[in-house]
């Protein structure tokens, strides 16, 4: 299993119950198969701005688990982007989404 000879696995969800909640069984199919939570890592894309989605802090609770990253939606900037032919980085290399992608990239560089 190339899992297993892996030093770090990113796995990248949603922000909503349902997703948490395949999440968990995927950790607790990961640990089945052998793979600690040591090398695990979360990464939370929220896509939409809603009452429902699930905090970083309320993930972490219920999964038991350090979430390393948790991004904002910016469904405009992406449009904009989109739009204008232009990656969101350079659009607007300030916007706080942009910088937890910054984070997160060099996060996983390291």
């Amino acid at each position: 299993m190339a899992l297993g000879s892996s030093d770090r696995i990113t796995i990248v969800t949603d922000t909503d119950d349902m997703a948490l909640e395949l999440l968990q069984q995927t950790l607790q199919a990961l640990h089945q198969f052998g793979l600690h939570t040591a090398i695990l890592e979360v990464v939370m894309v929220n896509r939409a701005r809603s009452a429902t989605v699930v905090s970083k802090t309320e993930a972490e609770q219920r999964l038991n688990i350090k979430v390393a990253s948790f991004v904002i939606p910016v469904p405009e900037l992406c449009f904009q982007a989109t739009r204008n032919r232009v990656p969101m980085m350079i659009s607007q290399p300030g916007n706080l989404a942009v910088e937890q992608i910054r984070e997160l990239s060099q996060h996983l560089s390291a």
